[in-house]
Order: structure tokens, then C-alpha cells, then sequence
């Protein structure tokens, strides 16, 4: 992989655990101003419909977390593992650039909703649901983008 790969990577991976981290900063430096009871999940339409204890104000920390570790976790195996695709080394590096932005690019889609999401318990703030249908169609372009680009590699190579 090439270097300005690597460094957009980097980037783009350490701006999705920074968003985290502001969640997180959030939820902790307005702990005291939570009240013991509150709204921890939304209906369909964005309102809450579930109370319980302040503790799982957490929940959407934990989700980010675990999601994030899982998605840092599928990065690490791109980069390592080989595809048995009867193309180039160059185009098995490209196919694997592209893989990791459309990851990494996920990462800060899901950070940034889960961030929301915290912001949204901590104020006590309905959720805006169009937000998640926003967060959901750019995961679903980038993931079509990434097919058609391997049909494109793919076809390339028949042809060669």
C-alpha cells in the first residue's frame, strides 16, 4: 500500500476515535447533571420510550467502543491477508486501499451517530431518526462503490 494510503488511513482512524473520545469526554464531564432516572431508548420515531438508571447513558459508549475494536480489527486483516483473485499485486493493493477508507470511513460514520446518540441521553433530546437513515445510505453508497469497483478490477483482469 502506498504511503498517502497509509497516512489517510491513519488520519481518517485516529478522527473516528477522537469523536469517540468526545462522547465519552461528554458523558463523563456531565455525569453529576444526570439525573438518576432517564430516557435510554428510542421508539421509531425518535422519542424515548424506555427509562432506567443514569448508568446506561453508558450504552452508547460501550456500542462505539466495541464496533470501533471490531472495525480496527478487520483493517488489521485486510492489510494482512491475501486474496486468491487472479490479478496484479498493484490491483490487490488498490482493492485493499479502498477497502480500508470505505472501513475507515465507517468508522467515523458510526462514531459520530454514537457520539449523537450520547449527546442526545445525556440532554435528554429526542433523536432525530433521519440521522441514522443519513448514517445508513452512506455506509450502503460506499459499500456498492466498493462492489463496483471490484467487478471493475475483476473485468480488467479477464480482459488482460
Amino acid at each position: 500500500m502506498g504511503k498517502i494510503t497509509r497516512y489517510f488511513h491513519l488520519g481518517l482512524t485516529l478522527v473516528s476515535w477522537l469523536i469517540f473520545a468526545v462522547g465519552l469526554g461528554y458523558l463523563l464531564t456531565q455525569w453529576k447533571t444526570i439525573p438518576d432516572e432517564i430516557g435510554v431508548h428510542f421508539d421509531q420515531n425518535g422519542k424515548f420510550d424506555i427509562s432506567d438508571s443514569k448508568i446506561f447513558a453508558f450504552y452508547p459508549c460501550t456500542t462505539n467502543f466495541i464496533l470501533l475494536v471490531v472495525l480496527e480489527t478487520a483493517c488489521f486483516v485486510c492489510k494482512k491477508i491475501k486474496s486468491d483473485l487472479k490479478i496484479s499485486a498493484e490491483s490487490e493493493n488498490k482493492i485493499k486501499a479502498v477497502l480500508l477508507i470505505f472501513v475507515d470511513i465507517s468508522k467515523i460514520i458510526i462514531s459520530s451517530f454514537f457520539t449523537y446518540w450520547i449527546f442526545c441521553v445525556v440532554l435528554q433530546n429526542d433523536l432525530n431518526t433521519n440521522v441514522a437513515g443519513v448514517c445508513l445510505g452512506i455506509i450502503a453508497v460506499l459499500f456498492l462503490l466498493f462492489i463496483t469497483y471490484l467487478l471493475h478490477i475483476k473485468m480488467k483482469a479477464k480482459k488482460n
